[in-house]
């Protein structure tokens, strides 16, 4: 079984790479080489998982504990929980695919905390805002009012405005009373901003291949079936990035499941998002079908009690930025004459950028 061409190779792996059946050593090597010179990390980490499900890694493992610095070079935290945070972060783009790391590493497990919901010692809890606490407390009124119609919550909100920390906050409290929620998002990595976030995909087992009449694939009485049923309280993130099809199908599931013609069966389902962000475009998309996913989603996002939240805490010390940036999402900026332009004011531009960032290096 060792012996290619007449040459009988050290061991099956040696075999199995030299008949192309395996990828060798030398080319992961040379692919993350290549990647590590010319990718963000975590386009590094998009690879390294396309590595994993190929089984082109032998030793994960060790693999991880050659490339921790690369593969988390975007790691800010204390460096004591770069290799958690890693692992983490590699999980779930896993779980985007339809893997867990578990699977390559059966002794992991979940550890890892976003800095957000950290509590260290003597460190204070960042506090909410007036609008952040009125979201919270208008969701603990929907959560309590099992008889309301529609308890469907929409938080709209750019970019910086602080959705991801009032969704936290929000979790925390269910957590505390033992309410049972999911977080989800359309991908891997909206999903990996919450300590308990998974995307949509997995938790509803959604094929890629999606069609008006396509059914949510879980099956009466399962493991799967039975999570989602006893489940109050279901979190949608960057729902512009939801193809209208996805929230049709959870909508069925829910009022089939709950046999009522609620909303959602009944549920409180939370989209979380800025619609003023691109819509959900397909290749060789007809311009009728992307109108279609967009008001569609439009149509439950309206439908929904919708909390706005609109100071930009990133930008809290800029109120000029602010107010310019709000001003371009809700489509008030002034422009020129070519079509979707935007002039940008003189005081925020930067006209010699290379050497106000890198002057001085030589």
């Amino acid at each position: 079984l060792r012996t290619v061409e007449g040459v009988v190779m050290p061991t099956y792996q040696a075999a199995a790479e030299a008949l192309g059946l395996l990828h060798s050593a030398v080319y992961v090597e040379t692919t993350m080489k290549e990647a590590a010179a010319v990718c963000v990390p975590i386009e590094i980490r998009m690879v390294t998982v396309g590595l994993m499900v190929t089984d082109s890694i032998g030793d994960v493992p060790r693999f991880f504990g050659e490339y921790e610095e690369v593969l988390s070079e975007d790691y800010s935290s204390e460096a004591a929980g770069r290799e958690a945070w890693l692992y983490e972060q590699m999980d779930k783009l896993l779980d985007e695919r339809g893997r867990s790391l578990s699977e390559f590493m059966p002794g992991y497990s979940r550890t890892w905390v976003p800095e957000e919901r950290q509590q260290r010692p003597g460190a204070e809890t960042p506090e909410l805002n007036e609008k952040q606490s009125e979201i919270i407390r208008g969701m603990r009124e929907i959560l309590r009012d099992r008889n309301r119609l529609c308890r469907t919550v929409f938080i709209d909100g750019p970019g910086g405005t602080g959705k991801t920390f009032v969704i936290n906050t929000f979790a925390a409290e269910l957590k505390a009373d033992e309410i049972c929620y999911r977080i989800t998002g359309p991908t891997g990595l909206a999903a990996s901003l919450y300590e308990e976030g998974r995307t949509l995909h997995s938790l509803f087992k959604i094929p890629f291949d999606l069609t008006d009449d396509t059914a949510i694939p879980i099956e009466l009485g399962s493991n799967e079936y039975i999570e989602l049923q006893v489940m109050e309280v279901l979190v949608i993130d960057e729902i512009s990035m939801v193809s209208v099809q996805i929230i049709r199908m959870i909508d069925r599931f829910f009022r089939e499941m709950n046999q009522t013609a609620r909303p959602f069966g009944s549920k409180m389902v939370v989209f979380v998002g800025d619609l003023r962000q691109l819509p959900v475009v397909h290749p060789y998309d007809a311009p009728g079908n992307i109108e279609e996913r967009l008001f569609g989603l439009s149509n439950y996002c309206h439908a929904a009690r919708r909390f706005a939240l609109t100071e930009n805490m990133r930008a809290r010390g800029d109120p000029v930025l602010q107010k310019w940036l709000l001003s371009i999402g809700e489509g008030q900026s002034e422009g020129n004459s070519r079509v979707s332009m935007v002039d940008v004011p003189d005081e925020m531009r930067e006209e010699d950028h290379i050497e106000r960032v890198y002057g001085g290096l030589a």
